[in-house]
């Protein structure tokens, strides 16, 4: 099992992995899963309750996307060397 650690746009860690076709993250402690990235990533922030994910001083959206793409791009990377 591949897990990725990172933080959320305000410092709480944050951490994701991959099991078979679903994305896990969680985020203090809430887990989310989901096949999509991104939708693991903000069912798990917003499930923290410290974290106010609807909060107009901090924006997620464009933070949760570029940590998506980050860790897909990683994962398929880890993919393709495990293949070769």
């Amino acid at each position: 099992m591949t897990q990725w650690v990172t933080h959320t746009p305000d410092g709480r860690r944050f951490r994701v992995r991959r099991e078979e076709d679903t994305w896990i993250a969680s985020c203090g402690e809430d887990e989310a899963r989901n096949d999509l990235l991104d939708v693991a990533l903000i069912e798990a922030i917003r499930g923290e309750p410290a974290v106010f994910a609807h909060s107009p001083q901090v924006e997620y959206g464009p933070s949760i996307r570029a940590q998506a793409d980050r860790i897909e791009r990683a994962f398929h990377r880890k993919a393709d060397q495990a293949d070769a």
